[in-house]
């Protein structure tokens, strides 16, 4: 292509990028229609909300295809309309901990979601086990998904919809994860590559790329449409269009009335009085007027019962919990003996790769050159101590699994301590972080304080 030239690029596709839907037959797969797939799909969960529920289904968003909160929304609107309770995402595994934290300290973030759930027949899995996650999100905590899939407690789970995300490789204890994946009566995986998720998965379904999206974004006083600069490649949809298609299969015309993304726009924005054609013309955005203050708390405080930063946080206390933070040993910690005989390191994992983003792009070739390979990294005295050499393969081992990595020596990093990055599916760091002791309150896992112990492979 000629310097310069507007010309649309040509399309190279990923090798293992889905175009076309796929349903599992024994081991392989086979290409289906989207009228086969929903067909498929409407008519099990059909079947599903009359026995054993509507609580029996799960959904479950990533950060792929979902981050914006408008598409989000068209997920959370499908749970409630279904009536399931069950809805979570890759924040109850990640972001969502730090968010209540800020919440309950100075009430930033007082409503996560653009909507809240409507009373629902039965309560979620952890509505009662994580109140607050409850009450600030609306949402599960997605590290307790496994356990009710096998345990049937407090109820029966048998499908889960799993939107541009893969928590097999990045939430916490994978094979516990897989193991209940595989009990599932309808697995079901939207996304644009066959990540480790999806091939767990009976039915998978080809998600259109941001660049292939129409969306729109909104700042403090700016509303900005974002157009889609190439068309869906194979048959690709957007999130929203297979939100929409479903609905329409499962008689839910009332609550997505919507024929177009355009549709549910303008009805989204008419409380401000804004269009999408009007967005749409209006590139650099729309200005909706919203009042905008500086200093509020000196005039309105801040969203806390107290009105105040809450060093210690009353809410925290009216719920049974220490309202001051305060450190607490790991389960496993170092104050147990017999654990840390066993497993003399400390393990941090979940350090990010600059190149990458959790399990995405690892199958881009000019990225995965610059991080080839995922690296335990191991102190110099204790590589010393261990006989470990540069590069060495080794097996690391916690209470939960082992799983065998190469090595690099960090004379900065502290000694006792390794640390290793997530989102490898050849060597997932997460086949030794527990799903078992979670934080009491947000329902996190410790990816960054278990114990574990290193030997030359």
């Amino acid at each position: 292509m000629r310097q310069g030239s507007l010309a649309t690029p040509e399309i190279v596709h990923a090798p293992d990028r889905i175009l076309n839907p796929k349903k599992r037959v024994g081991a392989s797969w086979k290409d289906i229609t989207w009228d086969e797939a929903l067909n498929a799909i409407s008519q099990k969960l059909s079947a599903l909300k009359k026995d054993p529920g509507p609580e029996s289904l799960v959904v479950h968003y990533g950060v792929s295809q979902v981050r914006t909160p408008f598409y989000r929304y068209f997920l959370r609107r499908f749970s409630n309309v279904y009536e399931t309770p069950n809805f979570t995402g890759c924040g109850s595994q990640c972001a969502i901990a730090s968010a209540m934290a800020r919440a309950y300290s100075t009430g930033a973030l007082a409503d996560m979601e653009m909507n809240k759930h409507q009373p629902f027949k039965a309560k979620g899995i952890t509505t009662d086990v994580y109140p607050l996650l409850w009450q600030k999100s609306s949402m599960i905590t997605a590290n307790k998904v496994p356990e009710a899939i096998l345990t049937g407690r407090p109820y029966p789970v048998k499908a889960l919809m799993v939107v541009g995300g893969n928590p097999v490789i990045t939430g916490p204890n994978a094979s516990h994860m897989k193991e209940a994946y595989r009990r599932l009566e309808l697995p079901i995986v939207m996304d644009l590559f066959m990540t480790g998720t999806a091939k767990m998965a009976d039915i998978v379904l080809p998600a259109a790329t941001s660049l292939e999206c129409d969306n729109f974004k909104a700042t403090d006083r700016m509303i900005y449409m974002t157009p889609k600069v190439i068309a869906e490649q194979g048959n690709a949809w957007p999130v929203w269009k297979f939100w929409f298609e479903l609905a329409k299969k499962m008689g839910y015309t009332a609550e997505f009335p919507w024929k177009t993304l355009d549709d549910a726009i303008d009805e989204h924005l008419s409380p401000v009085g804004i269009t999408a054609s009007e967005l749409r013309r209006n590139f650099n955005g729309v200005d909706y007027h919203s009042e905008v203050s500086y200093k509020k708390f000196e005039k309105d405080g801040f969203h806390t019962p107290s009105g105040k930063i809450e060093f210690s946080s009353k809410t925290l206390a009216e719920a049974g919990y220490d309202p001051l933070p305060a450190f607490v040993e790991p389960n496993q910690g170092a104050n147990d003996n017999l654990s840390s005989k066993q497993y003399p390191f400390l393990m941090s994992s979940g350090a990010r790769i600059p190149v990458y983003y959790h399990s995405q792009f690892h199958n881009i070739p000019s990225l995965r050159a610059k991080a080839p390979q995922p690296i335990l990294e191991v102190n110099a005295s204790d590589a010393s101590n261990l006989g470990i050499t540069e590069g060495e393969a080794v097996n690391v081992t916690s209470s939960r699994g082992s799983t065998k990595v190469k090595t690099t020596i960090v004379p900065l990093l502290s000694a006792g301590t390794v640390a290793m990055s997530h989102g490898w599916n050849e060597t997932n760091v997460n086949e030794l972080t527990d799903d078992a002791v979670l934080d009491p309150i947000s329902g996190f896992p410790a990816y960054r304080g278990f114990l574990c112990r290193v030997e030359k492979a």
